[in-house]
């Protein structure tokens, strides 16, 4: 379960900071107040490009996996700490991309293998 989400200098989002609680996620509100922004920072994080994207832009999610979650296994399998996991994306200066999972520097092709454990946007 998506648990907490981080975004930092991301298009008009200064910081914002979300902790989800269990069930059904429905994200609402008026043309302009920034849904597809939002939703454009969590697939970012997860390996998606995105339009123009400010050195100094982070997204942070943090999922809450039980032992018998297919994300679990896989992150056993690329020798990664299974407690909690959590993915990063920040936007270096030189306009770069730095990916982490569970602070473990990781290639953003590894971050889209799990993303697809991980989640599905309808």
């Amino acid at each position: 379960m998506l648990s907490t989400i981080d975004i930092h200098n991301y298009h008009l989002i200064s910081q914002v900071s979300l902790a989800l609680s269990t069930g059904l996620i429905t994200i609402t509100g008026e043309s302009g107040a920034g849904k597809s922004i939002f939703i454009d920072a969590l697939m970012w994080c997860l390996g998606h490009d995105s339009d123009v994207v400010e050195p100094g832009a982070k997204v942070s999610l943090c999922w809450e996996l039980t032992s018998d979650h297919p994300a679990t296994a896989w992150l056993e399998s690329q020798s990664i700490d299974t407690e909690d996991c959590i993915i990063s994306r920040q936007k270096l200066a030189s306009g770069r991309s730095r990916f982490t999972i569970n602070q473990q520097p990781i290639p953003k092709s590894l971050v889209v293998q799990l993303a697809q454990k991980l989640v599905t946007i309808h």
